[in-house]
């Protein structure tokens, strides 16, 4: 590095100088008191000063006499007050935030009864018990009927099908039947037979009273017809036992064509639920299947399996609930019949159920779920199912107070399908609406009623 001239040190030197005099100079003009100010100001002020940001310094002139300023409104343009305990009229404040809430409702008469809106008298009530089972619908063995030919032969015509409605008495099918027209030859046989006998036995008496005839002719005449009456009583008989009825066998006498032809008619009124039988088949009274098969569903039995452990609770008479389902409507019934043993594969027992199946909506074969009361429960309050409504997932009933109806959160413990047992919230004797409480709901939700507020 050079070293600097004697001038080049003369003139840096001259410029230090220069600078000196100049930040002396603005230096002595600065005011010494503001510190001092500045100083008192950091001090710690009494504990009765409430200290504000940004208030100038001779606001702290008199900190002795400084009162903190009381606000009923503008909490927020000043800080430093929100924690302070003499403001009262913080918390009414607060309060008021939340006016907007519901109070109790105010409805007249006019509106309960618009709505179907009941009061009731909250008090104890019975909770009916029940048992869970499963079951299906199977026909009603009492109402079905397999239609056998009681003579063997051809199916000539079939005339009913499958799901058709049939009448009693109503024609199935025609038999053309060789054994049919034997038994129907001989009944006229011996019809002839008989009548002939008896035309023969009246001749012999009548010559016999004249003195013409004798004794020995009349009785032996006499045992002729007899014994020709019973052959045809017995010929008669036998068509009886093929299912024809005393007009039936009157007609073959007078109309002595289709001596083969047999009717196969339905024994009772219901739905053919199985044919076994076609066109030109041979039929005969030992086949294996029945020609057709005949169920009156109009009733149906409900079949319920009961295992050991329910087996002690399920008693005959008992009521039964019955859910099958699948927009089907549910039934009521009562336990009939339990069977007296148990089932060696399934390890139940069966309760049977009769129901009636008018309108056919509980087709054999469906499953059903079964609620079977067992017992009874008896609570000290209980309300209507209808007196629940659901507010915001909490369990909720309306009562009466002297402001008007008012939503109360309650507690529930056992129910059934009608009744509810309320643990908490609700006391005996008080006044609650038992009926279409979802409707005061509803209506509330909407604006309909008036409603008073608390501040």
């Amino acid at each position: 590095m050079k070293y600097m001239s004697t001038k080049t040190r003369l003139l840096i030197a001259s410029i230090l100088l220069c600078m000196a005099t100049v930040l002396y100079a603005q230096h002595d003009g600065h005011d010494h008191d503001k510190p001092a100010a500045k100083l008192k100001a950091d001090k710690p002020t009494p504990a009765k000063h409430d200290e504000h940001d940004g208030h100038d310094h001779a606001s702290h002139a008199k900190p002795a006499q400084t009162k903190p300023q009381v606000h009923d409104d503008d909490h927020d343009k000043t800080k430093g007050h929100d924690d302070h305990d003499d403001h009262d009229d913080h918390d009414d404040q607060a309060g008021h935030d939340d006016h907007e809430d519901e109070g109790p409702i105010k409805i007249d008469p006019a509106m309960l009864k618009r709505f179907d809106i009941r009061l009731s008298q909250a008090g104890p009530g019975v909770i009916n018990r029940r048992t869970t089972l499963s079951g299906e619908v199977v026909f009603n063995a009492d109402r079905i009927a397999h239609v056998t030919t009681p003579v063997g032969g051809i199916v000539s015509t079939a005339k009913t099908s499958v799901g058709d409605q049939v009448k009693a008495g109503q024609t199935l099918a025609h038999i053309s039947s060789r054994e049919l027209a034997a038994l129907r030859s001989e009944l006229l046989a011996t019809r002839a037979r008989w009548e002939l006998a008896k035309e023969n036995a009246a001749r012999d008496k009548r010559l016999f009273d004249e003195k013409v005839g004798t004794q020995r002719a009349m009785l032996e005449s006499k045992q002729i017809a007899r014994d020709a009456q019973i052959q045809y009583d017995l010929a008669e008989n036998a068509l009886h036992a093929l299912g024809f009825a005393h007009k039936q066998i009157t007609q073959i006498q007078s109309d002595h064509a289709g001596l083969s032809h047999y009717e196969l008619t339905a024994p009772i009124a219901g739905t053919v639920t199985q044919r076994h039988l076609t066109l030109g088949e041979n039929i005969s009274p030992d086949s294996a299947n029945a020609a057709f098969i005949i169920a009156d569903i109009s009733s149906v039995w409900i079949n319920l399996s009961v295992y050991q452990r329910d087996l002690a609770l399920i008693k005959k008479g008992s009521d039964v609930d019955l859910q099958f389902g699948h927009h089907l409507p549910d039934a009521k019934g009562k336990i009939a019949f339990i069977t007296p043993s148990m089932d060696e594969k399934t390890r139940t027992a069966t309760a049977r159920v009769i129901i009636d199946n008018s309108d056919g909506h509980y087709r054999p074969g469906l499953f059903v779920n079964a609620k079977v009361h067992t017992n009874t429960h008896n609570v000290p309050i209980a309300v209507p199912s209808s007196a629940i409504v659901d507010v915001e997932n909490q369990p909720v009933v309306f009562i009466q107070t002297e402001h008007g109806l008012e939503p109360q959160p309650v507690k529930i413990g056992e129910s059934d399908q009608q009744t509810v047992q309320i643990v908490q919230g609700l006391t005996a004797r008080q006044i609650y609406v038992s009926h279409n409480a979802f409707a005061l709901k509803a209506q509330l939700q909407k604006g309909a009623f008036g409603h008073g507020h608390a501040h």
